[in-house]
């Protein structure tokens, strides 16, 4: 199963729904801390076919994340 199908399956399927707020993602992000970012599923606005997208607390515009840079998708 692929990174978009996973977040497609939070997103749309109704087991998961309840979930939501527990789950992070982590992804390769060069500039940060050991180049290594972390994300809520809330922070998603937006689910593409090679990207998508999240809202940075303190920012107005949303930043693509390529699915290819997500490490690890987890329940906190």
């Amino acid at each position: 199963m692929s990174v978009r199908d996973i977040l497609l399956q939070f997103r749309w399927n109704p087991a998961y729904k309840i979930e939501q707020s527990n789950i992070s993602i982590s992804f390769e992000n060069r500039g940060s801390f050991n180049d290594i970012a972390t994300c809520q599923y809330s922070q998603i606005t937006r689910i593409g076919k090679k990207f998508f997208w999240i809202i940075i607390e303190g920012e107005s515009q949303e930043t693509p994340i390529p699915f290819h840079r997500v490490l690890r998708i987890y329940n906190n």
